[in-house]
């Protein structure tokens, strides 16, 4: 019978055909699902029964005025099979006719007869039916409704235990039990399961009791009733699990795995215990249910799910030893379950009512753990950094023109049928716009009250407070909790809100002054990076930008103004004399471009501008140099506003990181694109005072290990060092970092990776053939036991040695150089062998690498070409990289070079068979557009060079 029955259970799997929320069809609706599952784990069915008790439905609207009329329930059904239906009114026991509806994925339920049903009469609906058990084998395998997978211990070593959990977002309930599964109707579940005794069982609510059956080896396991509750965080666990459990307050808390990982969860169980009373302060509510589980699952599709006290997540996820993981699994950890603690609250408690708000409830629930991560550690970079991953990588809008998608159109797009996943619903771009759509109002709510702290969201907390208070067992609409947040600020949020989901791209806000100086005019555009409004045929609807402007009044305050910029352009009675910088402490998410008065400004003051500020500004002109809507005027002002981050009091290495980082991509482009000597000549001045500034240069020699050291303070030393590549003094300390990390097992030194780079391509400068030996014996060989004294793989050490090959300087160490790449071109990564080429600026050099390249190239080529062959693969790989070196790069600006680059292509394109080097030229010359553009700009740069 069993197969039987899973072939019907399968045939009712049901389709997308649109069908109306039941909760408007019926005339009743449940108050109470009393739900009772039996369960055998070796059956590849389950039986359940279910009570369900209704009301009036006060939203069914229908003509008939008697309260005679036939009984007619629909409910949300999906590869179930109901053995029996009967209405129970008072000690009446109506047979019910079920009918199924299979493309809606319904079924209904109804009387023959016409039955009288009064408000006191109290129906409740018994139903007996079968579902299926899924049985899961690989990661590929459907983990949604109720499913079961066998696993191997590792105590035993048997195979023989078993796990059976669920998953129902968003629409698979309905494959457990029939019900409506709609998210704003909220029911309480009571639950009962009858499986082995040996079981641990968990579910939602709190385990009131097991009860072992006569003569069986199973026994009933009983839950406490749960409030009302959306079907989606419904769930339950069963199988051979243990757990660990702690307690926060007089709350159970308890993380279940597999038999013998219990050991890996007690970081995770910290956690819990650690966040829970940081979100209960945040929220200003306790923890709304009696008990909180996570659940460490070998398989689930989703990777995480928010079940309302019942957290499930991938063991990988969830397990690790907390004395051997790296910093980066202890900091995705610590995020897993912050977001699934801030759903307990948001998306559990309070709900939204459509799945089209998926992005928003968990970009709040990504964005109110990591400030609840940053609140527990007083950490002011956890928020940050989220945030600057967002704006500095333009994430959420794609280069190409036709991935730059608004919330707006994404929520009239997507499908949210019953037959949709969390993955088809949700949407990365929406939900990482949807974070900075909930940090730009946390610092409007903020700004309201300047004298609030940086990064203090009490008040938008006093907001989210609000929406529990309004809505908690409820479900609401996005709109709602913007207009409850609107109360706690005088700005227009519902339009604000609008227009960050209605827009692609993002703002670029332009800022100038009056001829006088007295007052600060402002413009915006939409930014669509390397792109303009008109190119995309956009109306370039002006946002609403929160400008944040912090200045100097007239007796030596500081403050940030809370103005919204709604318009395309606002003049504000604001001096130059008392600005400081637009968009304080980044807290919009908009690009800014200043006037070159202003920048002037600003590089007079540049000590009254924050460091995070001055980063902010950094970040914008380089994102925004070498697009289409770049001028000369954009270069010229990031050159001098690095200038100036050097020259400030305080010395901030993670402002002379981003000013370096930016610095090093300008060099490299002027370098191969432009004249470049004028700005060499300021270039060495520049790293000069640099150097002498940060002084100190012995501290290197004297660290002891890798906790002892700050890895940005480094980094920022090592780029300096690269920068005086050519001179004595920066060599000296090359060769000084060298000999001590090869007698660091004697002197117990240790060397930092982040300054392996300079140690190398210094010393290689001007090496001896000594020093070149030794270098290359790191190439040659990664297993090296002087790491022991330092922070860098062997990969990472053989990977740095072969790139600071070509840095020599003198001629028959070049050639040797040449002649390794030669020998070794089957190698992988032998490319990187020539990447010192990239920083030379003599003509003679290029030409050795042009000639030298040239000479090899056919055979090479035609080596490739083998079809079948692995190593020949690899070898065009490694002819597509030599290539981007020699044509992209150095063979370029130079009449004489660019003509013997040109020749060199025109005549393999007709002489060697088609390889791949027209599609490789085209790209390059893509990749070089941006290039040239800022090369362009060179005439102005110089002029304004010190």
């Amino acid at each position: 019978m069993s197969e039987q029955l899973t072939k019907k259970l399968a045939s009712s799997s049901l389709g997308d055909s649109f069908a109306s929320p039941l909760s408007l069809t019926n005339r009743f609706i449940p108050i109470l699902y009393d739900l009772k599952l039996s369960i055998d784990h070796t059956k590849p069915n389950f039986q359940g029964e279910l009570v369900i008790e209704l009301v009036a439905n006060d939203l069914y609207q229908t003509e008939v005025n008697t309260e005679a009329s036939s009984f007619n329930l629909k409910l949300h059904a999906s590869k179930l099979i109901l053995t029996s239906a009967k209405l129970l009114i008072g000690e009446d026991d109506i047979p019910l006719t079920v009918k199924y509806e299979r493309k809606i994925q319904q079924v209904s339920l109804s009387s023959k007869d016409d039955i009288e049903i009064t408000k006191d009469s109290k129906p409740k609906i018994l139903i007996k039916y079968m579902g299926q058990i899924n049985t899961i084998k690989t990661y590929q395998d459907n983990t949604h409704g109720l499913f079961k997978t066998n696993y191997l211990d590792s105590i035993s070593g048997k195979s023989n235990n078993f796990i059976l959990a669920t998953h129902f977002q968003p629409h698979s309930a309905k494959l457990v039990f029939p019900l409506i599964e709609e998210l704003h109707v909220k029911t309480p579940i009571r639950l009962s399961i009858v499986t082995l005794s040996s079981f641990k069982v968990a579910s939602n609510a709190k385990l009131i009791s097991s009860e072992p059956l006569t003569m069986s080896a199973n026994s009933t396991f009983i839950f406490e009733t749960t409030p009302p509750i959306s079907p989606s965080v419904f769930g339950f666990v069963l199988g051979n699990i243990e757990y660990v459990e702690d307690f926060v307050e007089e709350v159970p808390i308890r993380v279940y795995t597999s038999i013998g990982e219990s050991r890996l969860a007690s970081y995770t169980l910290k956690l819990i215990k650690k966040f829970c009373p940081i979100l209960e302060q945040l929220f200003g509510v306790k923890y709304p249910l009696s008990k909180l589980d996570f659940v460490a699952l070998p398989f689930l599709n989703d990777g995480a799910m928010e079940n309302w006290g019942l957290v499930t997540a991938l063991s990988n996820q969830l397990l690790l030893d907390e004395h051997t993981a790296s910093p980066q699994a202890l900091k995705q950890i610590k995020q897993l379950v912050a977001h699934e603690l801030v759903h307990q609250w948001i998306g559990n408690l309070v709900t939204f009512d459509d799945w089209k708000y998926l992005w928003l409830n968990e970009a709040f629930a990504t964005w109110m753990g990591n400030y609840a991560i940053k609140f527990a550690e007083k950490d002011d970079s956890v928020d940050g950094q989220v945030y600057e991953k967002f704006l500095d990588k333009d994430c959420f809008y794609n280069e190409n023109a036709h991935g730059i998608p608004s919330i707006q159109s994404y929520m009239n797009s997507v499908d949210t049928g019953l037959t949709s996943v969390t993955s088809s619903i949700f949407e990365t771009n929406s939900y990482e716009k949807g974070i900075i759509i909930l940090r730009m109002i946390g610092n409007i709510l903020q700004r309201d009250e300047d004298s609030r702290p940086i990064e203090d969201y009490s008040k938008f907390l006093e907001g989210v407070k609000k929406v529990i208070e309004k809505y908690e067992y409820k479900s609401m609409k996005g709109f709602e909790l913007w207009n409850t947040l609107n109360e706690y600020t005088s700005v227009d949020l519902q339009s604000f809100v609008h227009s960050w989901m209605r827009y692609p791209g993002f703002p670029l806000v332009q800022v100038s002054s009056n001829e006088l100086n007295t007052k600060l005019v402002f413009e915006q555009h939409q930014y669509l990076y390397n792109l303009t409004a008109e190119q995309l045929q956009l109306e370039d609807q002006p946002f609403h930008v929160p400008l944040f402007i912090k200045i100097i009044d007239d007796k030596g305050a500081t403050k940030v103004l809370n103005v919204m910029l709604t318009d395309r352009k606002l003049e504000l009675d604001i001096p130059l004399k008392q600005l400081v910088n637009i968009n304080s402490n980044r807290g919009g998410y908009y690009r800014v471009n200043y006037s070159r008065s202003i920048i002037a400004h600003l590089v007079q003051n540049i000590d009254n501008v924050a460091s995070s500020d001055l980063i902010a500004i950094m970040c914008d002109y380089g994102k925004i140099l070498g697009t289409t809507i770049s001028t000369s005027d954009d270069l010229v002002s990031l050159v001098q506003i690095i200038d100036a981050s050097a020259h400030r009091k305080v010395l901030d290495y993670n402002v002379l990181k981003t000013a370096i980082t930016y610095l090093e991509t300008t060099n490299n482009i002027l370098m191969h694109f432009s004249d470049y000597s004028q700005f060499q000549s300021w270039l060495n001045n520049f790293v000069t005072y640099l150097f002498n500034k940060i002084g100190k240069w012995d501290k290197i020699l004297k660290i002891r290990d890798a906790s002892s050291y700050d890895p940005v303070e480094m980094e920022v030393r090592d780029a300096v060092l690269q920068f005086g590549i050519d001179r004595v003094q920066f060599q000296d300390i090359g060769r000084k970092l060298l000999k001590n990390f090869l007698n660091s097992g004697i002197n117990k030194s240790f060397t930092p990776k982040e300054v392996v780079s300079s140690m190398f391509n210094l010393t290689m400068y001007d090496a001896t053939q000594k020093d070149y030996k030794r270098i290359l014996e790191f190439v040659k060989n990664s297993n090296n036991s002087i790491l022991e004294h330092s922070n860098i793989t062997n990969q990472e050490l053989q990977t740095v040695a072969v790139s600071s090959l070509s840095f020599v300087h003198k001629e028959d160490l070049l050639r040797k150089t040449l002649n390794f790449v030669m020998t070794n071109i089957d190698s992988k990564l032998i490319e990187l062998g020539l990447i010192g080429f990239q920083y030379k600026t003599s003509t003679e050099d290029k030409l050795k690498l042009f000639h030298w390249y040239k000479l090899h190239y056919d055979q090479w080529i035609l080596r490739s070409l083998r079809k079948g062959s692995d190593w020949a693969k690899q070898l065009g790989i490694t002819m597509s990289n030599i290539s981007r070196i020699v044509l992209g790069t150095v063979m370029q600006h130079d009449p004489e070079l660019i003509e013997l680059r040109e020749n060199f292509i025109k005549e393999k394109l007709h002489s060697l068979p088609a390889h791949g080097l027209q599609e490789l030229v085209e790209s390059l010359e893509d990749e070089n557009a941006e290039k040239i553009t800022v090369a362009t700009f060179y005439p102005e740069l110089v002029k304004s060079l010190p």
